[in-house]
């Protein structure tokens, strides 16, 4: 008796037709280039970032607040005001590149939905940001309540860095989870219930 054996079904996506292949380059490449231009023009984004926080920094001190480029400033009109700088150590950049390219290689080279893709990369950057947000409110609490020693320096250095190094896993899992999922798993729950 002879037996046949069949190459195991494959999971794989199916082949995908030149336009679709094209667009996801370009769009990679677009990516790319957004993520390029976010290095380039850092001191912008800096100063973006800055304007973003300002609300969630007014909400945790005393005092006024206001920006200056890339600069908040808080506890304007009482007798301490005071400045933090987004350095190009601290901004969210360096979170949100990494998503970026790591989205954009994906595009380009793998066969992942391309909504899945962007959607994920969108919500993990989304995320990486708000948790960098949270992060400079927490700095200016503390150095307002405390002063640069200890406030500044506990809460930059050490309770910040935990904070930033969560946000950045926190938005790769974030992505992964999304590009991970396999709709027809969510097919077979619904049709089995």
């Amino acid at each position: 008796m002879t037996t046949v054996l069949e190459p195991p079904a494959s999971h794989d996506a199916p082949r995908q037709s030149w336009p679709v292949r094209s667009l996801r380059f370009f769009l990679g490449l677009a990516l790319l280039a957004l993520c390029g231009l976010m290095v380039v023009e850092a001191l912008a984004v800096r100063a973006i970032e800055a304007v973003l926080a300002e609300p969630l920094v007014r909400a945790v001190t005393t005092g006024d607040t206001s920006t200056l480029n890339e600069v908040i400033l808080f506890g304007l009109g009482t007798s301490d005001p005071t400045g933090l700088r987004i350095t190009a150590e601290c901004t969210v950049i360096i979170m949100v590149v990494p998503i970026g390219v790591v989205v954009s290689l994906l595009l380009m080279f793998s066969r992942v939905s391309m909504i899945r893709l962007l959607a994920g990369g969108v919500i993990g950057a989304l995320a990486a940001i708000l948790v960098n947000q949270l992060r400079i409110a927490l700095i200016a609490f503390s150095t307002q309540e405390w002063g640069m020693d200890p406030g500044y320096e506990v809460s930059h250095k050490f309770v910040g860095s935990v904070l930033a190094i969560i946000g950045f896993t926190l938005a790769f899992l974030i992505l992964a989870k999304i590009i991970a999922k396999d709709p027809s798993r969510t097919n077979r729950k619904r049709s089995a219930a």
